[in-house]
């Protein structure tokens, strides 16, 4: 049962962020003027759907949150870890972007102020997120970059998502996503995967050289459990 719940989570984490980083991806062509990028942001847009079934589905996950997270069956001395100020927050962050994503995708014209209004929404809700439901798996192990990881990752993902999804559903009217867009969208991916792999590499650079154990147990999971395989490939 645990691993089914944590499969669960994973793929809770990959297709709400993925919807959610899409419509950060359409709020930063907005706001950086990227008018080549129109097809590729009416796209991007579409994601938000998902996000209110997002909500429903952590209702969901809270059925088997006793299963995939200790701290909360053996309670640790960590005042942010208490399962119903957990559960509010989260319920709020997700709450909160789906809202959010809602206004910004029915306004016809994106202001400047309501995308800094949803990048900031997005950025504190998943940064809460981030720190809920995967930095508390390694609790009481903590980062203040951790949250970054997700941020960029939700991006990452939304780009490649986004550029799948016009390629697809434009097979047949190449007016929609040119050789000159499909390359531009290519750098943006490749920009995005290097500084998500920098922040990785600078975090695990810290804590292998500092060698402390609060830090290093951490790691160790990763490096010589299950994962030891991918892990070792990103290292690569």
């Amino acid at each position: 049962m645990i691993a089914a719940w944590t499969a669960f989570l994973v793929n809770f984490l990959f297709w709400t962020g993925t919807a959610a980083g899409s419509m950060a991806f359409a709020a930063l062509l907005d706001v950086t003027g990227a008018e080549w990028a129109a097809p590729l942001r009416a796209t991007a847009i579409r994601f938000h759907r998902f996000l209110p079934v997002s909500v429903v589905l952590y209702v969901v996950l809270l059925i088997g949150a006793r299963r995939v997270y200790p701290w909360i069956a053996h309670p640790i001395d960590v005042a942010w870890l208490r399962f119903w100020p957990f559960v509010i927050r989260d319920l709020a962050a997700l709450g909160t972007v789906a809202a959010a994503a809602a206004w910004f995708s029915s306004r016809p014209v994106a202001t400047t102020k309501a995308t800094v209004v949803f990048l900031i929404t997005y950025a504190v809700a998943f940064s809460i997120l981030a720190i809920d439901l995967v930095m508390s798996l390694a609790a009481p192990w903590g980062s203040t970059l951790f949250p970054a990881y997700l941020l960029l990752a939700n991006l990452y993902a939304a780009i490649a998502a986004v550029a799948l999804v016009t390629a697809w559903s434009s097979r047949d009217r190449d007016e929609t996503l040119t050789a000159d867009r499909a390359a531009d969208l290519a750098k943006i991916l490749l920009g995005f995967s290097l500084l998500w792999m920098y922040l990785v590499w600078s975090q695990f650079l810290v804590i292998w050289y500092g060698n402390v154990s609060d830090e290093v147990r951490y790691l160790i999971p990763l490096l010589y459990g299950r994962w030891q395989r991918l892990a070792w490939t990103i290292w690569a």
